[in-house]
């Protein structure tokens, strides 16, 4: 096998992988290591995430750049993700070599201000549609400055788009997101390629669970949203014993979830104990308002649980409406949840669940797409 080489830039350190963004980043890394690739990656330093001692069993260099936040930099006509983000220590260190990019994110997109870096091979893994993603969080944010914010920034987004027309390859992460990808850049080699993550191999259990689950960073507006969407509408109408289980829970969700004694708070748990709760479920229930991207708690779920109800707008471009039941409303959720609280999780079910993900969520399968571009 003739040895490859990759620059890898990320918009976070992707260690510890405990949100969407950090797990597609980090076990892409640990894949494309298994296939003796030599990764150079460059990570954005902005927060406290700073260890990297897993990475380094799987990357030759890594490099670190300050992320400029001052308040300047929402000035520019281009997006703050992008803006603040920009290094010429960073343009340097690429244009040491002639070795593809695979840039995560529009966040890392600045380098193609560089006339120099436009010649190198650039993949770009796009995560979502960018500027589809602030609109959203403009419609649903609660403050005036958060909605000015998210306005300009998916505006900015929107205009900063065309810059795709100088990469290489397009990454998409989603069947729309590829639909999307391939009618508005034609001319580019345009790749589904879904998220990276943890399971090597499906581990769903056989039989009965001990209740119904749902899980997620609660500190985010969007699943916050939808536990209380599913507390007030769906679960305060049922019997069977509830765990609602995530990071940074707010207060106005820890007094909401009092109120019933039926339902139960699994506050921040670590990892081992987020496995065991997915496991030991009969039921999780999964739910978003916000149809973007790949939501990978879905993935993990499929891997380690049993019974998966989720909503359209969970599923939307993944192709994994066979694998689980969808539910559309509060009504349809209630009536299949207690059809399912009755039924046994079989083997066959285990067996058809296996034959689904291995289709297109094999991490050992969708490497090779990216070795294929190098």
């Amino acid at each position: 096998m003739d040895k490859k080489f990759l620059h890898i830039i990320a918009f976070d350190n992707p260690q510890p992988p405990d949100y969407g963004g950090a797990i597609d980043v980090f076990y892409k890394i640990k894949s494309l290591a298994a296939q003796q690739v030599d990764i150079i990656l460059h990570i954005w330093q902005y927060n406290d995430r700073r260890n990297v001692d897993e990475l380094e069993k799987y990357c030759k260099e890594i490099h670190f750049y300050p992320r400029n936040m001052k308040w300047h930099k929402h000035l520019s006509v281009r997006p703050f993700i992008v803006h603040s983000r920009r290094s010429k220590q960073l343009e340097n260190n690429l244009l040491k070599d002639d070795f593809p990019v695979l840039v995560e994110g529009m966040h890392g997109l600045d380098i193609l201000r560089n006339p120099s870096l436009r010649k190198k091979n650039i993949l770009f893994r796009a995560h979502n549609i960018e500027h589809h993603y602030y609109a959203h969080l403009f419609r649903n944010a609660s403050s005036l400055p958060a909605k000015i914010f998210f306005w300009v920034e998916s505006m900015r987004l929107s205009f900063f788009e065309r810059k795709l027309h100088n990469v290489n390859s397009i990454l998409s992460v989603s069947h729309k997101d590829y639909l999307y990808h391939k009618k508005h850049f034609a001319e580019k080699i345009n790749v589904y390629l879904p998220s990276f993550h943890a399971n090597s191999k499906l581990v769903s259990a056989p039989g009965r669970g001990e209740y119904i689950l749902f899980h997620g960073n609660l500190g985010v507006a969007e699943n916050e949203k939808s536990v209380f969407f599913l507390v007030e509408k769906v679960f305060s109408r049922i019997s069977y014993p509830v765990v609602i289980a995530g990071k940074n829970p707010s207060r106005a969700l820890i007094r909401l979830l009092a109120k019933y004694s039926h339902i139960r708070l699994e506050d921040t748990p670590s990892m081992g104990k987020m496995s065991a709760l997915i496991a030991n479920a009969h039921i999780i229930v999964l739910h978003t308002f916000q149809a973007t991207g790949l939501k990978l708690k879905l993935l993990h779920s499929l891997f380690q649980g049993r019974f998966i109800i989720a909503n359209p707008a969970m599923l939307a471009g993944t192709g994994l409406e066979e694998a689980v039941v969808t539910a559309s409303g509060e009504p349809e959720m209630i009536k299949e949840i207690e059809r399912l609280m009755l039924l046994d999780f079989t083997e066959e079910m285990i067996a058809k669940r296996r034959q689904i993900l291995q289709q297109d969520y094999s991490n050992e399968r969708n490497v090779q797409k990216i070795l294929s571009l190098l």
